[in-house]
């Protein structure tokens, strides 16, 4: 991995991104996590519920690739940050932030996250990681899906985007349409980017990542 620049932020700067940075993806003006509780815990993939049913194995390799060149180069294990980690990969500039979860009628959701986490539960140690926390979120503000009711042990793997079979879905909708979907949807402001999905087509880094963030949205 070529990476250039390196740099991991404290606790109070990452607390502050997700307080008042964070809106709704269709109304800006709405930050949901203004007024919540919001730590930073370490915890194991049991502890959590998942939304989404299936993750990819090219993003669980670069993942691993990742976790490789850190742990060498820099000795830090990206899964036990306690802030967020900007980094440079091929001229490119990318934020990675802990795991987002929130309470939502009394059930630890996973809002964001759900490659490490999985990456986290096969990687050789404790399979312990940090993740955000966050409790309180108005009634009103509930996030775009629900749990997924396979949970843990029903998340598929596929080997990339289009291995998924045909109308195969990733979450279940919270909201009845599109429209309500991404209204209610978090949008999480970053310096860099902060999703991508490294596909074996060779595809272009911003390209893959406009198409992470749209198929997200949508909730495939």
């Amino acid at each position: 991995m070529n990476i250039t620049s390196f740099a991991v932020s404290d606790e109070a700067a990452l607390l502050y991104q997700f307080r008042y940075k964070t809106t709704l993806f269709k109304n800006p003006n709405i930050n949901p996590y203004l007024n919540a509780e919001i730590s930073v815990r370490t915890v194991q993939q049991s502890d959590i519920c998942p939304a989404q049913t299936y993750v990819y194995a090219t993003q669980l390799n670069f993942m691993r690739q990742l976790d490789e060149c850190l742990q060498s180069r820099y000795r830090i294990d990206f899964l036990k940050q306690r802030g967020f980690i900007t980094y440079v990969l091929d001229g490119l500039p990318y934020t990675l932030y802990p795991p987002i979860v929130e309470y939502v009628d009394g059930v630890p959701l996973l809002i964001d996250g759900t490659h490490r986490i999985t990456y986290a539960n096969g990687r050789k140690g404790d399979g312990k990681f940090t993740a955000v926390f966050i409790k309180g979120v108005a009634e009103n503000l509930k996030p775009s899906y629900i749990p997924s009711p396979v949970g843990w042990p029903g998340v598929q793997e596929f080997a990339n985007i289009e291995a998924v079979p045909p109308g195969y879905k990733k979450r279940i909708k919270r909201y009845k349409t599109d429209e309500l979907y991404q209204y209610y949807f978090r949008l999480y402001k970053f310096p860099g980017i902060t999703k991508i999905t490294r596909s074996s087509t060779g595809v272009n880094l911003d390209e893959a990542a406009l198409l992470a963030a749209d198929i997200r949205n949508q909730g495939r």
